[in-house]
């Protein structure tokens, strides 16, 4: 069949391939084997002790964040700006809040101080179901009107917000195959993301946002690996006319299936696949394998939304600058 003559595309739940009960039972009497509890040789329980800062009374007052946070505060972090390198770990929790290690995140105030930062911006996301949240938890916080045509397929796009006002405007596109989906979607409308990318005209006021990994899982390390080396190449090609441009890579994230093929250990090398492809090029990171290691919430591919807010809060980090 030649490519102009298909039309649809759809992903078959029996395409899953899986571990027989017999494999499973060699790798693991108990269950899933890759999900695994470490416990402590010695004490499993920490004492935090209370700290006297001047910073912490500034910080209450300026940030309006509880006592505890500002404490949790690390002094001499530098800026969240692009090339800032990776750090494993990258962070922690305290109360749902997410202190990054590697940069001065801040918890800016929702939606106003959002709206600030967004005014005159486009906002690119570009990726999968992953990146798909972040959309959608924007439009349900913010402001926006949806001026996405009747009949596109909410979960391909291309999806649109926009805030008039201020001139914000907020896009996502799916990427394109392997696309793995249950109800059939027009193959036109599944764009390819080295020319969306390539058609982008960039600038101080365009962020891209990429989220490239989830549908990846069912295929060779070695595909992956060549369409990272294709997004970088468009990522690079981007930054040289418009070095302007704010471009956000967001890691994979755990999640928890006991299907070997879509685990955590496949999920972790891609992961690292993309690191290593982006390591010398100057992009933001969200480092959401981190975001989703160090919380207590149940591993999910859709991390639950006090994870996506602390992601978005990252994300304005960013942006904010």
């Amino acid at each position: 069949m030649r490519c102009e003559d298909r039309v649809s595309h759809v992903f078959l739940p029996g395409n899953f391939p899986n571990v027989s009960k017999d494999e499973a039972r060699l790798l693991d009497e108990n269950g899933p084997f890759y999900k695994k509890t470490i416990k402590a040789k010695g004490k499993d329980k920490i004492i935090v002790k209370d700290i006297v800062r001047k910073d912490i009374k500034t910080c209450v007052k300026t940030h309006r964040l509880p006592r505890l946070l500002c404490a949790a505060q690390i002094p001499g972090r530098p800026p969240c700006i692009p090339g800032t390198p990776l750090q494993t770990p990258a962070g922690f929790y305290i109360q749902d809040v997410y202190i990054s290690t590697m940069c001065e995140n801040k918890q800016y105030n929702v939606p106003m101080e959002w709206m600030g930062c967004l005014a005159g911006k486009t906002i690119q996301i570009l990726g999968d179901s992953t990146a798909r949240q972040l959309y959608y938890y924007l439009k349900a916080n913010l402001p926006v009107k949806d001026l996405t045509p009747k009949g596109v397929p909410p979960k391909f796009g291309p999806l649109h917000l926009r805030y008039p006002q201020t001139d914000i405007n907020i896009k996502f596109n799916f990427h394109s195959h392997p696309a793995k989906t249950f109800s059939p979607v027009n193959v036109k409308d599944i764009v390819d993301e080295v020319d969306l990318i390539g058609g982008l005209e960039g600038g101080k006021n365009v962020v891209l946002v990429i989220s490239i990994w989830s549908h990846f899982v069912q295929t060779f390390l070695s595909a992956y690996l060549d369409r990272m080396l294709a997004v970088r190449a468009a990522v690079v090609r981007l930054q040289t006319r418009s070095p302007d441009t704010l471009v956000v890579l967001k890691s994979a994230n755990t999640r928890w299936n006991p299907v070997i093929t879509t685990s955590d250990w496949y999920g972790w090398q891609l992961d690292q696949i993309q690191r290593e492809v982006f390591r010398d090029v100057p992009v933001a990171w969200l480092d959401a394998w981190d975001m989703t290691s160090a919380g207590d919430r149940q591993d999910n591919i859709h991390p639950a939304d006090a994870v996506v807010l602390q992601e978005i809060q990252m994300l304005m980090s960013y942006i904010c600058q």
